[in-house]
């Protein structure tokens, strides 16, 4: 997500029946916030888009966010608030319950992460496309794995995704403190109140079969790599060649193929099954290339190497 994205997302919610009520009055500060938000490792903001449509193809928005033990308190304890609301106008005002990269990086190692999903709006035209749904979901996911969350928190800003909450197992906290999958009132009704989905890790692994378990499945890291490291490696989860990598992260060239080395040598003798001889060799040309899509097929499986670490745990380079 980037600041124009922001500005559409904003006019977005000011039109959707189900999300501008819930934020009337209040959309300076929720622009305020994600403005503010940009850049930060608490914050995971995705935009959508479908390829080949005839307009823009905007398909939706997802956000989540790392917030404190306070704020996951307060929005799980009835009776419920509208919460991305709160959330919004307490980063507004300077009280932000977002966790700082620091502290992202400390309770990532220590302790677990409260994730708080902000926003999951897909535009009308798609919900009812099973394509565009498993696409959203599966991004979703794969953007909040190999974090050590402890416990899911959210609100649903349409019937739908309630709906597709329930069904990849998440729960609903009622306002008697019980937790269930079963809406007691329609969906289109629920989610025009303030309400709450809520799963902890204990939840979710005692429901090991649900696409939501999969977001606690939790391994610490072997390899640490720097900041500087992960930056590469993320950036070509998403393909492109080197020269493209370079420009999308505005380095040169020599300085994307000086990290690969980096990454190369911090790695060897610390993955399964790999040794400093696979790490030798030049990582340019097809060796160098296989050797890479290597690597990146252990780390889609590995998300954890690639999220925040303490500064102590991060090497040079």
């Amino acid at each position: 997500m980037r600041a124009d994205d922001v500005r559409v997302l904003v006019e977005v919610v000011a039109r959707d029946p189900v999300m501008s009520p819930r934020y009337r009055g209040a959309e300076g500060d929720l622009e305020t916030a994600l403005l503010q938000l940009l850049g930060a490792e608490a914050l995971l903001a995705l935009v959508f888009h479908c390829a080949g449509d005839d307009d823009d193809g905007l398909a939706g928005f997802g956000i989540s966010a790392f917030v404190s033990d306070e704020f996951a308190r307060l929005v799980t304890t009835p009776p419920f608030l509208w919460a991305g609301r709160e959330l919004a106008t307490r980063v507004a005002r300077g009280d932000s319950p977002v966790l700082s990269n620091t502290e992202l990086r400390r309770r990532n190692e220590a302790g677990g992460l409260n994730a708080f999903v902000w926003m999951a709006w897909l535009a009308p035209r798609y919900r009812s496309r099973l394509d565009v749904l498993n696409g959203y979901m599966t991004a979703f996911i794969e953007h909040n794995r190999g974090f050590q969350i402890k416990e899911l928190i959210s609100q649903n800003d349409q019937p739908e995704s309630l709906e597709s909450s329930i069904r990849a197992g998440g729960l609903i906290l009622t306002n008697q403190g019980m937790y269930t999958d079963v809406a007691s009132r329609p969906p289109s009704v629920l989610v025009m109140e303030p309400h709450c989905m809520h799963v902890t890790r204990e939840m979710a692994l005692s429901r090991a079969a649900s696409w939501v378990s999969t977001l606690f499945v939790y391994r610490p890291p072997r390899v640490f790599f720097s900041a500087g490291q992960q930056r590469l490696l993320l950036a070509a989860m998403g393909g492109g060649t080197d020269d493209e990598l370079a420009h999308q992260l505005h380095i040169s060239l020599s300085g994307v193929k000086k990290t690969w080395r980096q990454i190369y040598q911090r790695a060897a003798g610390r993955l399964p099954d790999w040794t400093s001889d696979d790490y030798r060799e030049s990582p340019i040309g097809e060796r160098g290339k296989g050797k890479k899509q290597r690597l990146l097929v252990y780390l889609r499986d590995h998300p954890e190497e690639l999220r925040p670490l303490p500064r102590r745990k991060q090497p040079s380079g």
